[in-house]
């Protein structure tokens, strides 16, 4: 008596005996790892140039918000002042530079980080 499972096997093997089998032309394998090596090499220059962005980013983000921030903080405060002196480096600061300055470096500490784990696969 035969079963479905014997049935089935007669099909496949009816169907994948028709099945001429080809070898590949001889420069296939040297074309495939060529294509492998250059996808792997422009993976990399776009990772290279995504953490250039990001550290650039960061640093426009160090220096131009807190430059931001004083700005319209003189703008909207008109008795607002800040001042350095140079050599005898007297520097006056205002809480409002920590307040921004500090979670603007810890958000880039902390994107910084999960942005490595996320690259690690973890």
């Amino acid at each position: 008596m035969k079963t479905d499972n014997d049935i089935q096997d007669k099909l496949l093997n009816d169907l994948f005996g028709e099945m001429v089998l080809e070898t590949p032309s001889e420069g296939f394998t040297q074309k495939l790892l060529f294509r492998i090596e250059k996808e792997a090499a422009r993976e990399k220059r776009k990772a290279r140039w995504m953490i250039t962005g990001q550290i650039a980013a960061g640093i426009c983000s160090i220096v131009l918000l807190p430059g931001l921030a004083l700005y319209l903080c003189s703008l909207l405060f008109p008795g607002f002042s800040y001042s350095f002196t140079w050599p005898p480096m007297k520097v006056e600061f205002d809480p409002v530079i920590f307040i921004i300055g500090f979670p603007v470096l810890l958000l880039l500490i902390l994107d910084t980080l999960f942005r490595k784990q996320a690259h690690s696969g973890k």
